[in-house]
This record gives C-alpha cells, structure tokens and sequence, in this order.
C-alpha cells in the first residue's frame, strides 16, 4: 500500500522579515511612540495587552523595514508524497547521523557508526526508490482504469514533464552534437546502448537486483 497526495491545497504562510534591513533608530522610536508606561494602578488584561503589543511591534517593523508587507501571502512548498516506509528509514538514518556526529565524524570502513550510516543512507535510498517505482505503477493503473475521458486526460497530464526547456546543444562519445538531427540520433544511440544488457564488474549489483525487481 503506497500513500500520496492526489491533490494538495495550497498551504499560506506569512512572510518574515528581514531583521538585517531593519533600522533600529527608526525602530525604537516607533516602538516609543506606540506603547506607553504602564503604572502600577493600572488593570491588567493579558488578551489586550497582547494584542496592544502585537499591533505595536508589527507597526514598527513595517516603519523600519522597507517594502514590508505583513498582510501579504505567500505560498509553502507542499510536502513531498512519502511512504511509512521511508519515514521509518528517515528516523533510523537521522538517529545514525547523529551517533556518527557524537563520534566525531570519522571516515572510513574500520569505523562502526561510519559503515552503520552508510548502511542507513542505503536503506532510505532504496525504500525511495521503492516508494516512487509502486507510485510510478499505481499512476499507470489509474491511466488505464480510467472510465472517462476527463480522468485519462487529467492523470495523463499529470505524469507529463512541466519543463519547456529545449536543449541546444548535445555532448555525446565527446562529440558536440547541435542539430536537431544529431541531438535525436544521439539520444536514440545512447538509449540503445543502455537498454543492451552487457556484464560489468564495476556495475553495483546491489542496485542491479532493486532495478530490476522494482522496474526502474
């Protein structure tokens, strides 16, 4: 069972401002101007202060920072789809990470928590790689279950890249390739030569068999 976001709302965050253009003489003095001495006699009413407070302190950001605009709106990044199984081997990979740094950081295969990270590193790898093949077959799956013309369309636009970059240029076998006749057979012997299985022994084997039983 794979889980991801169909559709993801977009989240809205408040922008933050940056301390380092405030000017502080400006700053004080708004603040100065804003707030008032309170005296001992006086009643205390924490929601009100509170918001006097903030009213005050957004007032004279805005008056000390230039182009600040606290009202506007700004999208966040949509979190990523991940499986339970990569957010175990995330939690697993930072609890490694951080016995190695306790460690100081040594190199090298002799070094336990060294080769216990890297071991971590690949785990998380390959439950992505995992992850985004059964995503990949679970896309194809809605494409051809689609009973309606409006869905296909919509999951087949959804698998299509969204770059419109067209490259010029093509190094291939060090030969530059710039024509758009060159470019495609270019591509179309590289492709070629990947999809010609040959035996290697500098090939990982390891990533051979997830390749192969994930159909990357």
């Amino acid at each position: 069972m794979i889980t991801f976001h169909d559709k993801i709302n977009d989240l809205m965050t408040c922008p933050k401002p940056n301390r380092s253009k405030c000017n502080k003489d400006i700053y004080r003095a708004s603040l100065r101007q804003l707030t008032k001495p309170i005296g001992c006699q006086a009643i205390c009413i924490p929601e009100r202060d509170i918001e006097q407070l903030r009213v005050a302190l957004t007032q004279a950001t805005v008056a000390s920072i230039p182009r600040f605009n606290p009202t506007a709106k700004k999208k966040k990044r949509p979190p990523k789809a991940r499986g339970p199984d990569i957010k175990a081997a995330a939690r697993i990979g930072k609890h490694a990470w951080w016995v190695w740094k306790c460690d100081g950081a040594p190199r090298g295969d002799s070094h336990l928590t060294a080769v216990e990270m890297k071991k971590t590193k690949r785990n998380l790898r390959k439950a992505q790689r995992k992850f985004h093949a059964e995503k990949r077959c679970s896309d194809l799956e809605d494409i051809m279950n689609a009973t309606d013309d409006t869905t296909f369309y919509k999951l087949v636009r959804q698998q299509r890249s969204t770059s419109k970059h067209l490259t010029n240029c093509l190094l291939y076998e060090g030969r530059k390739l710039t024509s758009p006749e060159e470019i495609s057979d270019g591509w179309d012997k590289h492709f070629e030569t990947l999809a010609t299985p040959i035996n290697d022994q500098r090939y990982d084997h390891f990533y051979l068999k997830q390749a192969t039983e994930y159909n990357l």
